[in-house]
């Protein structure tokens, strides 16, 4: 390809291009990983992105800089906690153990748990049953979380 000459695509594609491209939300391709962690269709996944992106759902959480939108998940999450979580830049969420298996989907932005591991957009963090952490968005913009915090051995 290295010999081959560029070539500009025609003046009339790039109205199309760019309709299509911001129609489609950076989020809508978690849906299938959404459905999975919370047990949804992917009706209800790609509700829940639109829910996340309406902003009105939101309630604050337990630190400034910390909104929490409730999600009601299927039965295969159990008596699971279940929120998208949204740090504003550099906020942390607070210190928290963990009664169960959590698992966390990064959706936008980055965080640094306590321990130094950080976690990026597409990454899923997993944390053990009696461990414990905090952790702080990074990156100079908001991250958004899916989380799912077991708060027994027995959930998922």
């Amino acid at each position: 390809l290295e010999g081959v000459e560029p070539v500009s695509p025609p003046v009339q594609t790039l109205p199309g291009l760019l309709k299509q491209v911001r129609a489609t939300d950076r989020m809508t391709h978690f849906a299938p990983q959404l459905a999975q962690l919370y047990d949804l269709s992917i009706d209800a996944a790609l509700a829940l992105i639109a829910q996340i992106r309406a902003g009105q759902s939101w309630t604050e959480g337990p630190s400034a800089g910390v909104k929490l939108l409730p999600v009601q998940a299927g039965p295969k999450a159990g008596s699971a906690l279940t929120a998208v979580v949204w740090l504003d830049s550099d906020v942390e969420f607070p210190a928290h153990a963990h009664m169960g298996p959590e698992k966390v989907l990064v959706l936008e932005g980055a965080y640094r748990d306590s321990g130094g591991s950080e976690f990026w957009r597409g990454e899923l963090h997993q944390s053990e049953t009696g461990s414990q952490h905090s952790f702080r968005a990074i990156g100079g913009i908001p991250c958004i979380c899916a989380g799912l915090n077991a708060v027994s051995g027995a959930d998922p």
